[in-house]
């Protein structure tokens, strides 16, 4: 009778022990689950947050002189592009491509231009924005001031930095200018992008369909696909 007792005290101490810990593991396991919830959807709301204050680019004034050779082209801008669809060459030997510009991108009386003005309808100041190529061996980008300096070797480029801030309804003028007889054209894509790095350290791309009066949504990248996008990685 002794023994019977004391095993079923034995075995009431183990069972409350048991329960104990089964308790305190769901209440943590719970709880855990909770707080990553909670994360979540703090995570979800910041995300939003961030979507609906995004910065973004509106075409305000689109002049648009592509029939018109040399009209524009001397209206100082924020941004003075010349926009180049540069030849490939292939090194056979090398089994290389390489590019460059054409001979008649440098007669300037064949240019013709279209200038934007962009303002920034988003809720968040830009740090720095990028024109960037979305076609790295059909579209290249290069500032006008620097097209003339070396014009046997200019450099291709994919990309251009206006390295200044633009606040919440800041305005800047884009120029682009063509030769008249290389005018990119979109086809199913956007031939450039607008990229953005806002004042929360965030980035940001926006389709820009030059040189017509078409912008597309900003949307959100990784700081990772930025750079790719700008270095070229990512085409």
């Amino acid at each position: 009778m002794k023994n019977e007792i004391l095993l079923a005290t034995i075995c009431a101490f183990i069972s409350a022990i048991v329960s104990g810990i089964v308790s305190i593991i769901t209440t943590v396991l719970v709880e855990r689950h909770k707080e990553k919830r909670i994360l979540l959807k703090e995570k979800r709301e910041a995300r939003r947050d961030a979507f609906f204050k995004r910065p973004e680019m509106e075409i305000i004034e689109h002049k648009n002189y592509l029939s018109r050779q040399g009209y524009g082209i001397s209206k100082q801008c924020d941004i003075e592009l010349f926009i180049a669809s540069p030849e490939q060459i292939v090194n056979q030997e090398e089994k290389t491509v390489y590019l460059k510009y054409r001979q008649e991108d440098f007669d300037r009386s064949k240019w013709c231009c279209v200038i934007y003005t962009l303002k920034n309808v988003g809720k968040t100041g830009i740090s720095a924005l990028d024109i960037i190529s979305n076609r790295i061996h059909h579209v290249c980008v290069i500032p006008i001031h620097l097209f003339f300096e070396d014009r046997n070797n200019p450099s291709i480029d994919t990309s251009f930095c206006y390295d200044k801030k633009i606040r919440e309804e800041g305005t800047i003028t884009l120029k682009l200018c063509f030769n008249s007889d290389h005018i990119i054209r979109n086809g199913m894509s956007a031939s450039l992008s607008i990229g953005m790095e806002d004042t929360n350290g965030c980035c940001w791309l926006q389709p820009l369909w030059a040189p017509e009066n078409k912008v597309y949504d900003s949307y959100s990248v990784s700081k990772k696909e930025f750079l790719e996008k700008l270095d070229g990685v990512s085409r």
